[in-house]
């Protein structure tokens, strides 16, 4: 880790509310480094860098995958996976959102209502 010296240390922050957007920030800064001081390592070495920046939720993430040992010493398989995780967490936030702003009217019964929300029903 001599070549990072100095260097501030990437880390993926899962907790932010706009997900998407952290992922790609943390994944240019990675590549920046990868590209960089670390351009020497093997493909295997930047993925151990990876998941120990990945924090210990993304490294729970990652136990989680079925991998084969030739994804496992991929980078690409780990991003890969990541921005799944993101599109699903971040559709799950969205839908959320729409559930909580529905409104019935006072007077409109249930099935009105549900035929505006959803029509194709």
């Amino acid at each position: 880790m001599a070549e990072l010296a100095g260097l501030p240390t990437p880390r993926m922050d899962w907790s932010l509310s706009n997900t998407s957007q952290a992922l790609e920030k943390f994944k240019n800064l990675c590549e920046l480094y990868f590209s960089g001081p670390l351009k020497d390592k093997s493909e295997e070495e930047r993925v151990s860098y990876l998941l120990i920046w990945s924090s210990e939720e993304g490294i729970e993430l990652v136990f989680m995958w079925p991998l084969t040992v030739d994804d496992k010493k991929k980078l690409s398989t780990y991003w890969e996976k990541f921005e799944e995780h993101v599109a699903l967490q971040n559709n799950f936030t969205f839908a959320c959102y729409k559930l909580s702003t529905l409104n019935q009217e006072p007077y409109e019964f249930v099935e009105s209502f549900q035929k505006s929300q959803y029509p194709c029903n």
